[in-house]
This record gives C-alpha cells, sequence and structure tokens, in this order.
C-alpha cells in the first residue's frame, strides 16, 4: 500500500502527543539498546546470565532468558526496593572502572565490565519501567514512574564520570581497537564519541552546567509521559453518535446516564476514529485525543525545546537538531530538510490520485449515512478512510 503524505503526517503527529523526542543518553548503560548481548559475543565462554524477573537480589544468578512477572503480586515498595538493588549493583561496577589507576587499565577490567554491567543492568531495570504504562494500579504505576525518574537521573550520573570517560580514553590510546572483536571496536569507539557528546573533555564548570541540564530533560521527559499515562479525558456519546462500530464494543463501554463513555486510551480511541460513520464524533474524539494534557504539557514542551537549544550550544552545535543528526544517517539538519522536501515533491502526484480516492469514498459513506458530503479531507477523516481502503482494496479486516 502507498502511503500518502498525509498519512506520514498523522504518524508523525501520533507520536509527539505520546512523549518529546528522547535524547538518548551518553552513559553505557544506554548502550544496552544496540549491545545488549555484547558481552556474549566478545566473551563467550563468560557466564553471563540475564535472569528471570523475580524479586532476587542482583547478585544471583539466573538461569532465564525470559521475564516472568505477575504484577498482582507487586507492591509499590517492591519495586523501589528493586530498583535500589540494581542501581547499588550498577554503581559498584562503575566505581570499580573510575578507582582503576590509569597503568592498570585493560580490557577486562574495564571495558568488559562496562559491557557487562551495562547488559544486566538495564535488562533488570526496564520491566521495572514498563509497569508505568501496563499496570492497571495506579500506586504501582506511580512507583513505576518514580523508578524511571531515579532510573534515569542515575544515568546521568554516569553518563557524566570524568574518570570512567578519561579510562575508556586510556585504554584505546594504550591498546586501540584493531585487536578487538569488531563489535568490541564498534563499543569502544562509541564510549568514547558519546562522552565527548556529553562534553566530558570540557571543563569542569562547563561540565556541571550540561549535567544540570541533562537532569532537568530526564525530569521533564517523565513528567510528560506521566501526563500521558494518566490521562483521565473522557467523552459521553450516544448510540447514534457511535453508529458504525461494532456492538460487542459499544456494549463494552461503561455506561453514564444512558450514554457510552469513550476514554483517549488506545483502545477507545482507534476503533472510534477507525470505525465510527459519524464525522463529527470522530472529529469530537480526535481533536480530545490530540489535546491531552495541553496544559500540563505545552509548558513542558517550550521548557525542553529551550534547554536542548542551550545543551547543543554549550556542547559547540549551533542547536539541538544539529546535535542529534551528528550520530543519525543524515548527519546533519540540512540533509533532512532537502529529503523531506524532494520527497514531498516526488509524492504530489501519488496523492493527487490517493485524495481523489478517498474522496470518492467519503462521497459514497456520506450518501450511505445521510451526512452532507464535502469535498474536504480532514485529519479525523484519515484513520476513516484508511481503513476503507484498507478493507475495500486489500481485504484487511
Amino acid at each position: 500500500m502507498r502511503f500518502s503524505r498525509s498519512y506520514v503526517v498523522i504518524v508523525i503527529r501520533r507520536s509527539l502527543h505520546q512523549r518529546p523526542p528522547r535524547v538518548s543518553g551518553c552513559s553505557a548503560l544506554n548502550h544496552v539498546r544496540c549491545f545488549s548481548a555484547l558481552s556474549l559475543r566478545i566473551r563467550p565462554d563468560l557466564d553471563f546470565r540475564t535472569g528471570s524477573m523475580t524479586m532476587e537480589s542482583p547478585s544471583e544468578k539466573r538461569p532465564k532468558f525470559v521475564h516472568s512477572w505477575n504484577f498482582d503480586k507487586l507492591k509499590p515498595e517492591n519495586v523501589n526496593q528493586r530498583l535500589e538493588e540494581i542501581i547499588e549493583y550498577a554503581k559498584e561496577a562503575f566505581d570499580s572502572v573510575g578507582s582503576l589507576p590509569l597503568d592498570a587499565v585493560t580490557y577486562e577490567n574495564t571495558i568488559q565490565v562496562l559491557a557487562n554491567v551495562t547488559a544486566k543492568t538495564s535488562t533488570d531495570v526496564y520491566p521495572l519501567i514498563f509497569i508505568r504504562v501496563s499496570s492497571t494500579n495506579p500506586e504501582l504505576r506511580e512507583a513505576s514512574t518514580e523508578a524511571q525518574k531515579k532510573f534515569e537521573g542515575f544515568e546521568v550520573e554516569m553518563s557524566m564520570r570524568k574518570d570512567i570517560f578519561d579510562r575508556i580514553c586510556e585504554f584505546e590510546k594504550k591498546f586501540g581497537t584493531e585487536s578487538l572483536s569488531p563489535e568490541a571496536s564498534r563499543y569502544v569507539k562509541k564510549l568514547i564519541r558519546d562522552g565527548k557528546r556529553c562534553g566530558l573533555h570540557l571543563d569542569e564548570e562547563v561540565r556541571k552546567e550540561i549535567k544540570s541540564i541533562k537532569k532537568k530533560i530526564s525530569d521533564l521527559e517523565v513528567n510528560f509521559q506521566r501526563n500521558i499515562v494518566e490521562d483521565k479525558t473522557f467523552l459521553l456519546l450516544s448510540a447514534e453518535e457511535l453508529a458504525g462500530l461494532p456492538q460487542d464494543f459499544i456494549d463494552s463501554l461503561e455506561k453514564v446516564d444512558g450514554k457510552s463513555k469513550v476514554t483517549m486510551q488506545y483502545p477507545h480511541y482507534f476503533p472510534v476514529v477507525k470505525k465510527c460513520t459519524v464525522a463529527a464524533t470522530r472529529q469530537k474524539v480526535d481533536t480530545a485525543f490530540q489535546s491531552r494534557c495541553m496544559k500540563e504539557n505545552v509548558p513542558i514542551l517550550e521548557e525542553l525545546i529551550q534547554l536542548r537549544h542551550k545543551q547543543a550550544q554549550l556542547l559547540g552545535y549551533p542547536n539541538h537538531a544539529t546535535y542529534i543528526q551528528e550520530i543519525r544517517m543524515a548527519k546533519k539538519p540540512e540533509t533532512v530538510e532537502t529529503f523531506l522536501t524532494e520527497l514531498s515533491r516526488k509524492l504530489q502526484p501519488l496523492w493527487a490520485k490517493e485524495r481523489e480516492m478517498f474522496l470518492q469514498l467519503k462521497k459514497e459513506q456520506c450518501e450511505a449515512s445521510g451526512e452532507v458530503f464535502v469535498s474536504k479531507i480532514n485529519i479525523w477523516d484519515m484513520q476513516f478512510l484508511s481503513t476503507l481502503v484498507e478493507e475495500k482494496f486489500y481485504q484487511v479486516s
């Protein structure tokens, strides 16, 4: 299926309403996203086990790779206790690297230790953070959110440790990376690169300011997410307003004064905007969804923009976009701008055809439902019309 320019805009718009674009940290902990099993590849003989998700301490052996938590048995204090154990374990490992004499640095006591603690710690902590978006218990969600805030603060602390950065650089200076496996070589180079992107090569005063900004950014991002997750927005809609939706879906909704309670959670939002034949209902629901937490999150987003810009300039970049794109495929914002402009131009003929198809489907739907047809595709029509296309032309149910 072809994706129109409007569809791409919708996807981008949806993602922006979930959370502010995340700036990955610079600590070794963050490298688990690319190197979660790095130590296994570098040292196949190493006894490195990520473990089953029970409440045992990090020092206990865990023979399984699959996590299995029964959230019903967890209490908020369990989450905090487990996080403290994880942080204590990680800090001990980082301290062991940071306290090494420079002339004693080796692969085993520096790079390998960082790879191990990264994989193990991150594997253990992410299920704790996942609770904030998966548990039905609000107290557990709050405990998980606080755990996320605390752990990300810890990540910032570790990312700004110049003692560790100096020992990584010393290893690279003494031994180079040519003798390492491709994975290990890339890991070392990325640690050094990201250390510089945290400003660890700059003077102490600048590092302190960058560290403070990073902590503020981390807290704001968590608060932004918390507001979305805990949003209580809902609409009360009549049966007529929910025309086109399956009866079992309507029956599943909570009833208030004879009307159905539609929240802005995905299991409610997407069925309505995809299947409801009443344009006014789709408009109401989509507008409410896109407006979630505006009062709380717009100031957060504005502050994030300022902080990210300031951080980029402290690090020697003209703006945040240049800082971010440096390590991405495009390498610089100008490449992205050129690509999107050219892509938009090339998509115009395809969009013209697709637009005509959408308008024809909308006209047929309006005639069938008795609504007045307006030759315009609104943002709240896109999900609905895309669903019609999938069903009519691609047999997707």
